[in-house]
């Protein structure tokens, strides 16, 4: 590896245009090809997008652009082969799968948007065959770098759980990016993985419950109940009924009682912008842009997993182990769905 840590990127739709602006910001890497399965993408970066309706930005950043030395590959296969260290995947999530395998059997260190999987056992797959080829998987749960999540965790060592909600509801617009698969892919799977990260352990049933009321293919209100053995529940909840008039697209709630403590985060906004626009509440703690450079959760995250490709390690903060896990339980609750009843989370 040489003193610049060489990214492919695949996927250049809207959050791949926010890893590029990231990347750029991290000292010794850089992103010297990307390749889109829409070769209008490189085109067309920055152009507006479903998500800006509700992922609400300060306003002042720039859009993504190229970096004349980043090539621009016709497809996945000469990206690859390209001499990258690392690919960088932000596909839909439908085809990560694919993309991580081919990425691991070219040789060089994965990383991932959530989830790493849509079926548990493939996800398993991926996991042993990194293994295999001695390279590096890394899976993008976000909100695990998001320094309130972070700072919870870590008031939660040492005590005992008692019960846990979260709660995250949307836009029904959003659902023009993201009903493209189930919201236990999308939305929930954020929280189902900071429930397995506060715990420090996979649930071991799941009680699933979903509802339609938009004319869609995958349900817009789903709740689940994760137990574990011994009594800890935790209670998800996610709807995609939030009022347009919320100026923030979305908001999240999450409630941890322990053993003499109780615990609340919020995604709240701390900033506001009155003009003629109206009422904007700009993201502060994902991806927000200042200082010339993207920011926040995303930043630290792929600092944190360039960092641990270039010492050749695992990610400890994101152990492959809890992406497993997660497909696990996802997969649980669809059956618990289909089936109106409890059922185990199985192991792959």
């Amino acid at each position: 590896m040489g003193d610049d840590l060489r990214i492919g990127l695949v996927g250049l739709g809207w959050f791949g245009g926010l890893h590029l602006q990231t990347w750029s910001g991290i000292p010794n890497a850089v992103v010297t090809g990307v390749y889109d399965a829409d070769p209008a993408r490189a085109a067309g970066l920055g152009a507006p997008s479903a998500q800006d309706g509700f992922h609400v930005h300060t306003g002042t950043e720039p859009e993504p652009v190229l970096d004349p030395g980043t090539r621009v590959f016709s497809s996945l296969d000469e990206l690859l082969a390209s001499g990258i260290d690392v690919l960088d995947v932000v596909v839909p999530e439908g085809s990560h799968a694919e993309c991580v395998r081919r990425g691991l059997e070219a040789g060089v260190d994965v990383i991932v948007e959530k989830p790493l999987a849509l079926d548990p056992r493939e996800a398993r797959e991926l996991v042993d065959l990194a293994a295999e080829r001695g390279r590096n998987l890394y899976v993008g749960h976000i909100l695990r770098f998001d320094p309130r999540q972070a700072l919870l965790r870590g008031q939660l060592e040492g005590r005992e759980l008692r019960h846990m909600t979260l709660r995250r509801l949307f836009q029904p617009s959003a659902l023009e990016v993201y009903g493209r698969v189930h919201p236990l892919d999308t939305a929930m799977i954020h929280d189902i993985d900071l429930a397995i990260w506060y715990a420090g352990s996979r649930p071991d049933r799941v009680t699933a419950f979903a509802s339609s009321w938009h004319d869609r293919a995958y349900p817009d209100v789903v709740d689940l109940v994760l137990h574990w053995d011994g009594g800890l529940r935790a209670v998800i909840g996610n709807s995609w009924h939030l009022a347009a008039s919320c100026p923030y697209g979305f908001t999240f709630e999450c409630t941890i009682q322990s053993e003499g403590a109780t615990f609340t985060a919020r995604n709240e906004p701390d900033l506001h912008v009155w003009d003629e626009q109206g009422v904007r509440v700009p993201d502060l703690f994902f991806w927000p842009y200042h200082s010339g450079a993207r920011q926040g959760a995303l930043r630290e995250e792929l600092q944190h997993f360039a960092d641990c490709t270039r010492a050749g390690l695992p990610s400890d903060r994101v152990p492959l182990r809890d992406a497993v896990r997660v497909a696990e339980v996802t997969a649980a609750a669809r059956r618990s769905i289909e089936s109106n009843t409890t059922v185990e989370v199985a192991a792959c």
